[in-house]
Order: structure tokens, then sequence, then C-alpha cells
């Protein structure tokens, strides 16, 4: 009887490929994302199954035909007033992702121009923006409630101090998503015997409303004949 020398087919290595982690990862959702299981990853690394991922560690992960979609991250340049609550409201992400995603610490100050990566699937949606020629009278707070948005979004949006001065004249950025509101005017022409006062009770509006929609000097006199826009119907 003759000796059968048996040989063994060396078990072919498993295909793997490269996974970065990033924010919000467990061993759970990547074995998900590449249709495997969560001791198959632990295996393929020697990993320690009671042990945190952590936000940029390199996993091998089995190679399959349809490669999950990884997650987008943009890297983002500290501006000044720039603080983590604002560069999430802008990119869409929490606090705590940009703190993972940059291993900071939660109460450390930003610098300008510090790189921060923003681990957000798409890009920060851009507001609709519309550009104000600042009038005679305006502040802040006037072009705010003219456009329906907050003072602090039209601060953000032109990089300005809250405190400052605007000029008439000067060009301001107004991130709202629509126009503002019209209001309902209507003219009205001054009798005999008026008052701001007695106009605005009759038409349901403030004395300052009118004294702005005219640019009225609020001590200023009315006269007889003199045309006023009166700025809503209420």
């Amino acid at each position: 009887m003759s000796d059968v020398e048996l040989v063994t087919e060396p078990s072919q290595a498993k295909q793997t490929t490269d996974y970065i982690v990033v924010s919000g990862d467990t061993l759970w959702k990547i074995a998900s994302k590449f249709n495997t299981t969560s001791s198959e990853i632990v295996t393929l690394n020697n990993l320690d199954p009671n042990k945190y991922l952590y936000v940029g560690q390199k996993l091998k992960v089995p190679a399959s035909a349809a490669q999950p979609e990884q997650q987008a991250a943009t890297t983002y340049s500290v501006v000044s007033g720039d603080t983590l609550w604002k560069i999430a409201q802008k990119f869409g992400v929490t606090t705590q992702a940009i703190v993972d995603a940059n291993k900071l610490n939660p109460s450390a100050y930003l610098y300008v121009g510090q790189k921060l990566i923003i681990p957000s699937v798409a890009q920060p949606e851009q507001p609709t923006q519309t550009t104000y020629v600042v009038v005679s009278g305006d502040t802040l707070l006037k072009i705010a409630q003219k456009f329906a948005v907050t003072t602090q979004a039209i601060v953000d949006a032109n990089k300005l101090v809250p405190t400052a001065y605007l000029y008439i004249g000067q060009k301001l950025i107004i991130p709202s998503v629509a126009q503002p509101e019209q209001p309902t005017q209507t003219t009205y022409v001054v009798v005999s015997g008026d008052s701001l006062w007695k106009i605005a009770q009759k038409f349901a509006v403030t004395t300052q409303a009118i004294v702005d929609a005219n640019k009225l000097q609020p001590t200023a006199y009315l006269y007889i004949g003199q045309k006023l826009i009166i700025p809503s119907k209420q």
C-alpha cells in the first residue's frame, strides 16, 4: 500500500479593507455597515470588546462588494467670534460631534485660524442671502425685525462687532431664507388737530412705528396736508 501525502490547502486570507471610526460609531453599527458581525471585527483587529472605540481609530473590516458610504468630513478654520455651538449650528451637527472628531476639551477656548474637522455627511445648507443697504435711522434691531432674523444672525453673517455703529450705504448680508414680509401700508393725510398719538390710536399702531416708517423726529410738529405712511393695519 503506497503512502499518500496529504496536502492541506492554505486557508485563503480574508480580504479586508480599512475603516476609520467616526463619531457615534459602535462595533454593532460598523458590523451592520459591512454586513458582518461584531465578533469578526474584534477578531480581525485583536480588540478588547469591552473597550470603547475612539474617533480616528483604524479598523480592518471584511471587504464587501458594496462599500459603505463614507461619512463626509470637511475642515473648517475658526474665525473671530466662533464658538463650538455656532460652528455646530452652521454645519448641522452637535457640539459633541466636533469635540469627538477633534479630541477637544469641551471647555477649551477656540482660537482664530484653528482648523477643525467637521464630521458631517453633507455640507452645511447655505441659507438664501440678500444684501441690504443701510439707510438713515437703521439699527441692527430694526433691520433684524424687517427681515425676521436675529441681530446675532446679521452680526455673524457680516462678522460685525455687536456694538459697532452702522453707516449709511453700508452693505449687509441678511442670512434669511425668505424675503422680508412687506407690511401692509396706507397713506394718511394729516388734518387739523392731529397728533402722532391720535393717528397711532386711529390705526392701532405705535407712534414709534409711524416715526420709523416716515423717518420723523418724534418731537417734530405735524402740519395739515402732510402725508404719512402707516406701516401696518391691525
